[in-house]
């Protein structure tokens, strides 16, 4: 007993804080059939029609004296409606986040499950290169909470001319950029690098990042450089660029490239009366061309080439945003545009304040389709997902 007051005793005077956040999430969806399809899908029968899904995300964070904890966990069952009249219901715990740091002074050694995110863009932030979920899953705010950290050993350290930080990952989770990567990759560890600073004297900020990443038997280099400018008190301009020097972008269709390139370039904009303007511009240098994508569609399509979220697979895109809308529902509007093949993808979001726990929202996508537009390997052209979220 006394050895047990010891304990609790000892640690209630090193525990400095403790906080925790909790949601409860209920999601439901439908997706309308593009039967029309690119990939011409065997009589759609195992193409899912409405999604039900039940989950809880729960977030704890404990600051001893010497040493933190922070932790992620979601829990989500998911049930699956196909149009052949048949269901699958799948059960799914992940461990988003499990990592340790332990700050002394303006330094900070951790390990563990972490996310790292590195991104000044809305809709593709090319510099995000930590990433394990897609930029394309659930909306912006979702995939910034539901996705998984990188198991890692990390050191950081804060002064007055900006931040360094540096990670190893000994098993790196890819993120699938592109529907073109195999279903089976081969283990990958990663060394990487950040430095940031802030101007406060010219209101820029400013990242630079660099990777170095063994696949198998090759190694390759990622570089990045990222630039925030506020200017005045309603504009910022940013732009992204990404280079890597990966030899190993192969598939059937279009030829090698040494070296690759991501980039953005966008501008946020907040009128007087709160309506926040968006507009990004998105292009790199290894998606297909007009010209490839239609040789592409002339050959058999490997079914492994199907992909259910929008995916980013030629080269120029624009995208558009008008958020905080003077309505009675907090309204979300925008779209984007494939420059190459003028496919469109319309969505908005609507949220709903009910109490101070609960809010509800509605995603809504329409796909504007061509013969040859990637909007069109789609299956569906429309959906909708409603979400509940209930804050504990």
């Amino acid at each position: 007993m006394l050895f047990l007051f010891c304990i609790i005793f000892v640690s209630s005077k090193l525990l400095a804080s403790y906080s925790n956040n909790n949601v409860v999430v209920l999601r439901g969806g439908y997706f309308n059939l593009n039967k029309n399809n690119t990939l011409q899908l065997q009589d759609f029968a195992d193409i899912n029609k409405y999604m039900a899904e039940t989950g809880i995300i729960t977030s704890h964070y404990l600051n001893f004296s010497m040493i933190n904890f922070n932790t992620q966990l979601r829990l989500f069952n998911t049930e699956n409606f196909y149009t052949n009249n048949t269901r699958n219901n799948d059960t799914q715990l992940y461990i988003d986040e499990l990592y340790a740091s332990s700050p002394l002074s303006n330094t900070t050694l951790g390990i563990g499950r972490k996310k790292v995110a590195t991104q000044f863009s809305y809709f593709y932030p090319v510099l995000d290169i930590m990433a394990t979920t897609s930029i394309n899953e659930l909306n912006y705010f979702d995939r910034k909470i539901e996705r998984s950290g990188q198991d890692l050993i990390d050191f950081e350290v804060n002064t007055n001319y900006g931040n360094f930080y540096i990670a190893y990952v000994p098993e790196f989770q890819t993120n699938s950029r592109n529907f073109l990567e195999s279903s089976s990759s081969p283990q990958i560890s990663k060394l990487f690098v950040k430095v940031s600073q802030s101007f406060l004297t010219t209101n820029t900020d400013v990242v630079v990042i660099y990777a170095n990443t063994a696949e198998e038997d090759n190694h390759y280099n990622t570089g990045g450089l990222g630039i925030n400018q506020s200017i005045g008190d309603n504009t910022i301009i940013y732009t992204e660029v990404k280079f890597s020097d990966s030899n190993n972008f192969k598939n059937q269709y279009t030829s090698q490239i040494g070296y690759q390139w991501d980039y953005n370039l966008g501008i946020n904009y907040t009128f007087n009366n709160g309506i926040n303007f968006l507009a990004e511009y998105y292009g790199n240098n290894y998606g297909f061309t007009q010209s490839q994508y239609k040789s592409m569609l002339q050959n058999p399509i490997p079914p492994e080439y199907l992909y259910n979220n929008y995916t980013e697979i030629k080269r120029d895109y624009l995208s558009l945003r008008l958020a905080e809308l003077s309505l009675p529902i907090k309204t979300e509007l925008g779209g984007t545009i494939n420059l190459n093949d003028k496919g469109v993808i319309l969505f908005s979001t609507l949220e709903k304040e009910i109490t101070d726990n609960l809010k509800i929202y509605s995603d809504i996508n329409y796909f504007f389709q061509n013969k040859y537009s990637e909007t069109n390997n789609i299956y569906y052209n429309f959906s909708i997902l409603f979400s509940l979220k209930y804050f504990v």
